[in-house]
């Protein structure tokens, strides 16, 4: 029993330390993630070395996404691959029909001096034989203004109060959630966390949620809005906001790849308008990397001992279509 109690006492000694994270801060942001569980929280960095939460921080696993295929896909029990670069950090995870690959990229705004946004993309490869429809739910805890019922606005809703929806067809330009930070000079200015949905570069949802944390938790992609709920959920997730992308199932080939990326900020009321042109080396070294993943599909089919069936066959050969596709991604550079 006592040997128990101490092995419990270190594990929560490294966890307070911070043992099982990779920190990885620039700019206006610092980028937390949780090695063991492939998870990230987001801190701002504030003036005079203080910081804030961006997103909830207690518990690594409230902030996720999931992965929807018709096969029994189950990315919790894969034990994620941490890479860090010099520039950027990735998370692989990858099963024997699909590798799915996060990456975090930090970036800035149109006017901004320093590093005051972070790229999130999430490259999913169909590793199979058969054609995958694939879509994917990103669930992100906010953390600003709960306790004082202040959670989301957007650039034409002051207030969102209770469970809200956007359409793809009626997405907003971002959403926020809203503080004001204090200066050095005694003077205040608009802050929080940005979400934005409609600046190049990013894939818009096709549909987001803002609702209780926990609500959208237990539900899937077809989960429906009911504007009646607010962002409590009895007894215990009082004032627990969050808000949610959805991106609908896209069919897959055999070495087939989807790409979706987000874009989390510090609000800056100038906006993200040129911010891709910062990341452009970091996003032709991502289509190279899909390329590479092509051929060891490639590789891995031809280097079998059975014969290739006419089926396979075809399949590679959807897989040189692929590669040709990607192709007209390099002729101009």
């Amino acid at each position: 029993m006592i040997i128990i109690r101490f092995f419990c006492v270190l594990f929560l000694i490294l966890r307070v330390l911070g043992v099982f994270s990779l920190e990885l801060t620039s700019g206006r942001l610092k980028l937390i993630v949780n090695e063991k569980k492939g998870t990230f929280t987001l801190k701002q960095i504030l003036e005079k070395g203080k910081s804030r939460h961006l997103l909830f921080f207690n518990d690594p696993g409230t902030t996720f996404f999931t992965v929807g295929t018709p096969l029994p896909l189950r990315l919790s029990i894969c034990v994620p691959v941490v890479r860090k670069t010099n520039s950027n950090l990735e998370i692989l995870w990858e099963t024997e029909d699909i590798r799915v690959t996060e990456s975090f990229v930090f970036v800035r705004s149109e006017n901004s001096p320093e590093d005051d946004g972070l790229k999130i993309s999430i490259n999913i490869m169909n590793m199979g034989r058969k054609d995958l429809p694939v879509s994917l739910r990103y669930l992100f805890d906010t953390n600003l203004l709960e306790k004082r019922g202040i959670h989301f606005k957007t650039e034409n809703t002051a207030r969102i109060q209770n469970e809200t929806e956007f359409l793809a067809s009626g997405m907003p330009s971002y959403w926020l959630t809203p503080v004001n930070e204090t200066l050095s000079d005694g003077s205040t200015r608009l802050s929080g966390l940005q979400g934005l949905l409609n600046s190049p570069g990013i894939t818009i949802p096709d549909r987001i949620v803002f609702g209780n944390w926990k609500r959208l938790k237990n539900t899937n992609m077809t989960y429906r809005v009911n504007k009646k709920n607010s962002f409590t959920l009895m007894p215990y997730s009082i004032n627990d906001s969050a808000v949610s992308y959805y991106f609908n199932a896209k069919k897959l080939s055999p070495g087939e790849s989807r790409l979706i990326t987000i874009l989390l900020a510090v609000y800056d009321p100038h906006g993200f308008a040129n911010y891709s042109s910062k990341t452009s080396i970091n996003d032709l070294e991502k289509n190279f990397r899909i390329v590479s993943e092509y051929i060891e599909f490639i590789d891995k089919q031809l280097s079998s001992t059975k014969r290739i069936s006419r089926n396979d066959f075809e399949e590679l050969k959807k897989i040189l279509e692929n590669l040709k596709k990607q192709k007209t991604l390099y002729e101009d550079r």
